[in-house]
């Protein structure tokens, strides 16, 4: 069974189209950019708005393996039906 092998490295400088032709050569497939600046900020920190993925997921339920959908957990039965009416 084949396995990713992931590399991150820390640049300094642009990399050439020679350096990309060579890890392109070695097997390797370029699959991100990530940039950063430093930026002024205000002595407040900005208020974030919480992530959407960020809320609870009710009793009973779990994260389906696609990540994007919820299932039923199986042998958990319906609490509703113990609770006092």
């Amino acid at each position: 069974m084949k396995k990713i092998d992931r590399m991150r490295e820390k640049v300094s400088i642009l990399p050439t189209s020679v350096y990309l032709s060579k890890m392109h050569d070695a097997g390797w497939s370029l699959v991100a950019l990530e940039w950063e600046r430093e930026v002024e900020s205000s002595a407040q920190p900005e208020e974030r708005e919480a992530p959407i993925a960020s809320e609870e997921i009710p009793v009973g339920l779990r994260i389906a393996s696609d990540c994007r959908h919820r299932k039923t957990t199986p042998g958990n039965t319906n609490l509703s039906n113990f609770w006092p009416k």
